[in-house]
């Protein structure tokens, strides 16, 4: 009896009869793959034109990723709890030479993209002083007008170089961003001709300071000026006493009740001016000294306290007589 000999599986026929011939999973991705792009250093890239996730996946084989499957084929295993990091960032790519093994944490930091900035500008107060010299752009120029008011007091500073931006409802300034810095315009013309802003310091308008008439509203035009020779920088109080029409500053000079005493020379009045300011009356700080004020004494205070928690009780023992009373009345007894 003839032994017939066993077919290999791969030349078994099929199902109509042709020899059936399974491709190697070298072929298969072969036959899939195409030219990409080419990296300067290391070389064309291998693209696999099947699915892709964006790796690419392929089926029936011994690993479904192209990249550890082109691995494994050309260079050997990949150890364990080791990943592959695509050198050129191609990752449809499964050229070996564009592969490096790497562990997660550092495929995870080559992955990692810059973080992104947001698309509202920083704001200036969180910025290192800009050094002196920085260009301004032209179209921040283009914004200025140089023909502003003179101050009249001061006409050697030159005119207001007023700009015609948008200022802000509340305080009238103009603000601007320039290379995603957001900040006052003459802050930003201080800081790119002059100097850097001193920590501490704050930028004073010195054609405001010489104009008496000024409203130091929003309004004010003077706070839209960006002439560097009328710009100055000084501490908050400072700013605030040059002022002419603040608050702050109007307080500070005040020495005495200008009802009853001369602001200018600190003297009091006369009985005559007196009697010609009717129905105005003068401070307490300017008439009587803080110690001799008229307060309520603080022993008044406890009597008024001690009477108002005694004074139930008589109303109390009232009331009980007079409940007493009502039942010897319905008894029919009689007080003699």
């Amino acid at each position: 009896m003839t032994q017939t000999a066993e077919v290999p599986p791969e030349l078994r026929p099929g199902r109509r009869g042709r020899p059936r011939y399974r491709r190697s999973e070298l072929e298969r991705l072969v036959d899939r793959t195409v030219l990409g792009p080419t990296h300067p250093q290391l070389g064309t890239c291998w693209l696999f034109t099947g699915t892709t996730t964006p790796y690419g996946r392929i089926a029936k084989a011994q690993d479904s990723y192209t990249h550890r499957l082109g691995w494994k084929l050309l260079r050997g295993a990949i150890p364990d709890g080791m990943e592959l990091h695509h050198r050129c960032g191609v990752y449809a790519c499964w050229n070996p030479d564009h592969l490096q093994v790497v562990t997660h944490a550092e495929n995870l930091a080559y992955r990692r993209k810059p973080r992104q900035r947001t698309a509202r500008p920083r704001q200036a107060s969180s910025l290192k002083p800009v050094v002196d010299g920085i260009e301004l752009p032209a179209r921040f120029w283009k914004k200025v007008s140089k023909s502003g008011p003179t101050p009249s007091l001061r006409p050697e500073l030159g005119p207001c170089w007023l700009h015609e931006g948008t200022p802000e409802k509340a305080t009238g300034y103009v603000r601007c961003e320039i290379s995603r810095v957001r900040d006052y315009v003459h802050r930003f013309v201080y800081r790119a001709l002059v100097e850097p802003i001193p920590d501490g310091k704050e930028i004073d308008h010195r054609c405001h300071n010489v104009d008496p008439s000024c409203p130091s509203d929003a309004s004010c035009l003077h706070r839209r000026c960006v002439n560097p020779d009328h710009l100055e920088a000084v501490t908050h109080r400072e700013n605030m006493d040059r002022s002419p029409n603040s608050l702050a500053a109007k307080n500070r000079l005040k020495t005495h009740c200008p009802t009853w005493t001369s602001v200018r020379q600190g003297q009091h009045a006369d009985d005559g001016a007196r009697a010609s300011l009717p129905g105005l009356q003068p401070c307490r700080a300017a008439t009587v000294p803080r110690a001799a004020r008229r307060t309520l004494p603080f022993e008044w205070l406890i009597i008024f306290v001690m009477l108002t928690a005694c004074l139930p009780l008589p109303v109390m023992a009232l009331n009980v007589c007079r409940a007493q009373l009502s039942c010897l009345n319905r008894s029919g007894l009689r007080l003699t």
